[in-house]
């Protein structure tokens, strides 16, 4: 699924390094006008960490914690206890565009491996979570859509378009997603405020493009997803 406008889509990044005994470093090149939270991924390493620093494009340290702080579980009881222990990076919001620097110093003498990803995404997104139920051609389907501000879920946003473009582009359905939808026995389909649904008849069968699109005041953002109709 990507979300976000002209600019500013999600995107991932994963990197591995190796630490000689030494402090080591990747770079995170966060764009201008557009995304503005780094969003890290759990990081493995075989090799102990004393400390992890992240510093901004001008140079400046923007956070720094011991390695003990940030260790989430150590190796023998995680998964695949052979990629090290487990660690826990705090997301990073309002980046600055430019490089950062993403530092870690391993324990005095010590060598291993240090793998990890993050994340670079914009403040607002819209999420379409795939559905448990599989969509049936010309039956009554529901389209969840969910809207977040820093990956909390927004309960103040009544209404969001959404649609169904074929492989031409051809926008086939449309609809809104918005709070208070019922069945067609009048039952209430969720209480949830910022859970947001879509009531549509599904097209024939085949592959198409999910979308969902709402202004947050900062221009339109735009998500979309494959949707398989059976």
């Amino acid at each position: 699924m990507t979300a976000g406008h002209a600019g500013a889509q999600a995107t991932t990044r994963a990197f591995t390094l190796t630490a000689p005994a030494q402090a080591v470093e990747t770079r995170i090149e966060v764009p201008t006008g557009g995304s503005t939270r780094i969003v890290f991924s759990s990081l493995r390493s075989t090799v102990p960490l004393a400390r992890v620093e992240l510093i901004d494009p001008a140079g400046r340290i923007a956070w720094h914690e011991r390695g003990d702080a940030l260790k989430l579980l150590p190796a023998e009881e995680a998964a695949h206890p052979e990629r090290g222990d487990v660690y826990r990076l705090d997301e990073v919001r309002q980046a600055t565009a430019g490089t950062w620097r993403l530092r870690f110093v391993p324990v005095a003498g010590r060598r291993g491996r240090i793998v990890g990803a993050y994340s670079l995404r914009p403040r607002f997104e819209l999420l379409l979570p795939m559905s448990p139920v599989p969509m049936r051609a010309h039956e009554r389907a529901v389209i969840e859509v969910l809207a977040t501000d820093n990956g909390a879920p927004l309960s103040n946003v009544r209404a969001i378009r959404v649609w169904i473009e074929d492989a031409g582009g051809r926008r086939i359905v449309q609809g809104e997603a918005r709070t208070g939808q019922r069945n067609e026995r009048g039952i209430l389909l969720s209480q949830q405020p910022e859970q947001l649904l879509a009531l549509v008849t599904a097209p024939a069968p085949g592959r198409y493009r999910l979308k969902a699109a709402h202004d947050f005041g900062h221009g339109e953002i735009v998500s979309e997803r494959e949707l398989i109709v059976q």
